[in-house]
């Protein structure tokens, strides 16, 4: 069968039912060549005209005009700085000071002497020595000032407190007056027992006051002769003044 065929199975026209004919073709040919496809209309899109004129205008509106433009090159090129001749001897010198000091501590450190650096060390301790000296006679000295002002205030305090057990009866003294007569009466004010309490412990509080013993001041040093050319005077000299470092520092803990 051939294509004409399958387009009309039923052979010729027959009848006059053109409507019908005419559907059963477009369906064949559908099913040949695919069905027919849709397209949508496109409609003119809306005129934006008058938004872009207000925007032109308002753009004209707010427009600044440029005040100045940046002068034109000359083409000129900048002048190369020239060579400070001074700044060149300066640094050259500089450079030789440091080569210089350097081999002048390369010459100390090989001809240095083992005395040389003990004797270092034992300015080191000594300065150690003064440091520790003068805080431990600090401390001492605060220390001092704090138990004499203790035990005056505590001594003060016991005066008021012994001025509070009993005082002249007002009964006793006749009006007008402001002093009791020698035969007037006494009335306690405190309590009895409650007051030799604390009397008690100000007087406990002041005796032990009175028991602290500072630490004696370790002699003051003085580095003795030594041949500071003789490693031996100087490390004895060291071993001295570990000593007397241990002194302080023992004073200073007590």
């Amino acid at each position: 069968m051939t294509s004409l065929d399958e387009l009309f199975p039923d052979g010729a026209r027959r009848g006059t039912d053109v409507s019908l004919d005419d559907q059963h073709t477009a369906r064949r040919l559908g099913e040949i060549v695919g069905h027919e496809r849709r397209v949508p209309v496109q409609t003119a899109p809306v005129s934006r005209r008058e938004e872009l004129v207000g925007l032109v205008n308002s753009a004209v509106a707010d427009a600044k005009p440029i005040t100045s433009a940046p002068p034109p090159s000359t083409g000129e090129r900048r002048t190369r700085r020239r060579v400070d001749v001074l700044n060149v001897v300066m640094a050259g010198l500089a450079v030789a000071s440091l080569a210089t000091a350097g081999i002048v501590g390369g010459v100390q450190a090989a001809t240095a002497s083992p005395a040389d650096e003990a004797l270092q060390v034992l300015a080191a301790d000594e300065e150690s020595i003064d440091t520790g000296t003068a805080g431990l006679a600090a401390s001492t000295a605060r220390l001092e000032s704090a138990i004499s002002a203790a035990d005056s205030e505590a001594e003060k305090l016991r005066a008021a407190l012994e001025g509070v057990r009993e005082a002249p009866d007002p009964a006793d003294i006749p009006p007008g007056e402001t002093e009791a007569p020698e035969d007037a009466g006494m009335i306690a004010l405190a309590e009895p027992e409650a007051l030799d309490t604390v009397l008690a412990a100000v007087d406990a509080f002041r005796t032990d006051l009175a028991a602290i013993e500072l630490p004696a001041t370790p002699l003051a040093y003085q580095r003795p002769n030594i041949d500071e050319g003789s490693l031996e005077d100087v490390a004895a000299a060291i071993d001295a003044t570990s000593e007397k470092l241990n002194e302080i520092d023992q004073a200073t803990a007590e």
